[in-house]
C-alpha cells in the first residue's frame, strides 16, 4: 500500500503547474540495522551490510503571494533501500533544499519508512544531504545520510520465532536503520 501510494504522489507532485524539477538518482550504500524487542529486552548486536539506493524526488522553489524565496526549495521524494534484511522504502513528503552556490546544495527531510522483511516494519525516517552540481558534466553527485527510527513490525513475533524459552508473551521487535550512502544524480 506504501509503495502505491508513493507512486500517486510522486506524479501528482511531478504533474502540478509549478514543479520546477525532478531529480532522480542510483548509488552504493551502507546501512546498520539494529533490532530491540520491546523496553525490556536489551538490543541485539549491530548488522551491517552494503547494497544499492535509487531515489526520486520533485522540487520547487519556495514561494508566498508571487514571491519566490531565492536559493530555498522545498519537494517531496522516494528512497529505495537494499539491505540484506530486506527493502527498505523510505517516503519523504517534507524535503527541504538550500542553494548554497549555483554548483552546490544541503538537505533535509522527514518521513515514513517500511523495512519489508518477515514481518513488515513502519516508523520515521530521516536525514541530511548534500549535493554537488554537474560534477561530472550532466550528472551531479549526492551524498546522504538517513535514518530509520522505531520501524515497529506490523505484527508481533510468534513465541517459536524467539530463541528465548523465558518468554511467555510475545513481545513486539522495532528496527533502528542508519544508512550512508554516495550517488550519481540527474536532474531535468
Amino acid at each position: 500500500m506504501l509503495k502505491l501510494v508513493t507512486g500517486l504522489a510522486l506524479i501528482v507532485f511531478s504533474l502540478s503547474a509549478q514543479a520546477s524539477k525532478t531529480e532522480i538518482f542510483i548509488g552504493a550504500q551502507n546501512t546498520r540495522l539494529q533490532e530491540q524487542a520491546d523496553e525490556n529486552i536489551p538490543r541485539g548486536e549491530s548488522i551491517s551490510n552494503t547494497g544499492y539506493i535509487v531515489g526520486a524526488s520533485v522540487i520547487r522553489p519556495i514561494s508566498y503571494e508571487g514571491l519566490v524565496a531565492e536559493n530555498h526549495y522545498f519537494g517531496m521524494g522516494v528512497d529505495i533501500i537494499d539491505t540484506d534484511s530486506g527493502t527498505l522504502i523510505g517516503l519523504r513528503p517534507i524535503n527541504y533544499y538550500y542553494q548554497l552556490h549555483p554548483r552546490a546544495r544541503i538537505g533535509a527531510f522527514f518521513g515514513a519508512a517500511t523495512l519489508d522483511n518477515t514481518l513488515p516494519s513502519i516508523g520515521y525516517y530521516l536525514g541530511v544531504t548534500a549535493t554537488s552540481k554537474n560534477l561530472l558534466g550532466p550528472l551531479d553527485v549526492h551524498l546522504g545520510i538517513t535514518h530509520g527510527n522505531g520501524l515497529g513490525r506490523d505484527k508481533k513475533a510468534a513465541l517459536n520465532e524467539i530463541d528465548d524459552p523465558t518468554l511467555t508473551t510475545r513481545p513486539d521487535f522495532f528496527i533502528d536503520t542508519l544508512t550512508s550512502y554516495v550517488a550519481l544524480q540527474y536532474s531535468f
